[in-house]
């Protein structure tokens, strides 16, 4: 059954692009984070009656950043704020007194950053091809760099703790790979590369070359089933691989004919959207098949850089600043 797709609500939130939506847990009401590249973060309150008032920016955290802000998380409690930015400094902000304390431990921008389910392990992924683990203090527990057998070769663009895990870490990057670690064990437990498992092992006993990097594979966002046993991943070369996690294989391949900029998983129907120039598709897992789309721009490019879904609707983040409401609905 396709859907139908409608814009909502367009929120005026700043005049710099968003590039970077996190989604409050409902205990924390109709709320979400977001990041700009004018150096600023804000909670938005989303409307749930549009006839008599619109969502509205309830804060602002800024003054901190001096660059870009890259990526924002919260906690699962809902009472501290994470923000990354180009300054190569994490901020952890208390969401109601906007107090905070700065934190630096890559060379270059930090382009993500994530925070487990037991709210005790946070990590941030870099342009200097690292990611690095900290505790919710900002003391910084390991560096995962070049120096470790199979790390990414490249800048890390996206990572996200696989949901309701406490060490189960997957990262993906500019080297068209994306790789699952166990960060209790400190260990590597799998690398895809265009959807396919690399079996490095094989390779050295077979004295073969091992195929993981390819910059036209990059990969730009990852995005995970709510139970956590899928994970869809996308980017430079316009398709989406979507893995089954619990059997570590490739479960389907889709071709969007356009880069992947931002990936979101359905709350409560069996959906991905994934952002592309000038759109957003939708795909439903159990018809495997596309289902709905929705133009941001009929002329030129409009980059989406940051989806999520509340409910049954899409939150999309735009360029010049704007926040898109995309109410999906069946036709």
């Amino acid at each position: 059954m396709n859907l139908c797709l409608k814009e909502k609500e367009l929120i005026e939130v700043s005049k710099h692009d968003i590039e970077s939506i996190a989604i409050l847990p409902p205990s924390q009401g109709s709320k979400i984070i977001l990041g700009d590249r004018n150096k600023k973060v804000y909670l938005v309150h989303l409307s749930n009656d549009l006839v008599n008032s619109s969502s509205k920016v309830l804060k602002a955290y800024d003054e901190q950043h001096r660059k870009r802000v890259t990526d924002v998380e919260y906690s699962s409690e809902g009472d501290k704020i994470i923000s990354v930015s180009a300054d190569n400094q994490m901020i952890i902000w208390d969401k109601e007194t906007k107090q905070c304390f700065k934190t630096t431990g890559h060379n270059r921008t930090i382009t993500s950053v994530t925070i487990n389910s037991a709210c005790n392990k946070i990590v941030t992924g870099s342009e200097d091809s690292s990611f690095v683990l900290w505790n919710t203090l900002g003391k910084q527990i390991a560096i995962f760099d070049k120096s470790i057998e199979h790390s990414h070769k490249s800048w890390v663009n996206d990572v996200g703790f696989v949901p309701n895990s406490k060490d189960i870490l997957v990262t993906a990057s500019e080297d068209g790979t994306v790789k699952i670690w166990d960060l209790d064990a400190n260990v590597l437990l799998k690398t895809f590369f265009k959807g396919m498992v690399v079996d490095y092992e094989k390779a050295k006993e077979n004295k073969t070359p091992v195929q993981d990097f390819d910059f036209e594979c990059a990969v730009k966002a990852i995005a995970f089933s709510k139970d956590g046993s899928l994970l869809a991943y996308g980017g430079r070369n316009s398709k989406v691989y979507i893995l089954n996690l619990n059997k570590g294989e490739l479960l389907l391949e889709i071709d969007v004919q356009a880069p992947v900029t931002a990936l979101s998983y359905g709350e409560t129907q069996p959906l991905i959207a994934i952002a592309v120039p000038n759109k957003v598709l939708i795909w439903n897992i159990f018809e495997s098949k596309m289902v709905g789309d929705y133009t941001f721009a009929s002329k030129g490019e409009s980059y989406c850089r940051s989806l999520g879904f509340v409910g049954d609707e899409i939150v999309a983040g735009l360029e010049g600043g704007k926040v898109a409401r995309i109410e999906v609905s069946k036709n």
